[in-house]
């Protein structure tokens, strides 16, 4: 599925290096299932704890599949300067807790200070994409759950996958009918196959 973004992201360049970390936060010591990354330039503000659940790769222009949970729990500021929120039009180093990394993630180079990476990857809220596909009935049945997955993700905190695929599967019985009525039976399993997987 292709998707649209608007400005509304934050751009992934890489792994902050030990030698950073330690310089930012006392000790290069992180919490399991915590990292700090560089950020490049914010188009919009966000404030700490602030939860992303996709992740856009940049190479390919694709979102990774799979639900993830990127939780922003502290920001530093291009002085060194830890900060309430990203601002606007900022350069940052953020500190994310995130579940499991995707591979995609694992690749990313340390790095040291700020620097652009055309390969990097982007952070991205439900409601700050627009599905780009010639399927129309694909585009039907995203609109069809977006305001749903979005109402049940903004009030699932810690996000699990097996929490997504249960309130997935209660969003696609209750639309269940009309999908049965404009999809082909082959789209109606895989949805289905796609949740039993998760």
């Amino acid at each position: 599925m292709q998707i649209e973004l608007g400005n509304k992201y934050l751009h992934i360049q890489g792994f902050v290096s030990p030698t950073t970390i330690e310089q930012i936060a006392g000790s290069s010591k992180q919490q399991p299932g915590t990292y700090w990354f560089f950020v490049e330039y914010a188009p919009v503000a966000y404030p700490k704890g602030t939860t992303f659940h996709i992740i856009i790769d940049d190479t390919s222009k694709k979102m990774i599949p799979g639900f993830y949970s990127m939780r922003l729990l502290d920001i530093v500021d291009q002085f060194g300067y830890h900060q309430p929120e990203i601002s606007e039009g900022w350069k940052t180093i953020c500190q994310f807790a995130i579940e499991s990394l995707p591979p995609v993630m694992t690749v990313l180079p340390e790095l040291k200070t700020w620097k652009h990476n055309p390969n990097g990857v982007k952070f991205v809220n439900f409601s700050d994409i627009t599905v780009q596909d010639e399927n129309t009935f694909t585009k039907k049945i995203y609109m069809l759950v977006l305001d749903d997955i979005i109402s049940w993700a903004m009030h699932a905190d810690p996000v699990n996958r097996k929490e997504f695929a249960h309130s997935f599967q209660n969003i696609i019985n209750a639309h269940k009918d009309e999908m049965q009525e404009k999809a082909s039976p082959d789209f109606v399993r895989k949805v289905e196959d796609t949740l039993h997987s998760i």
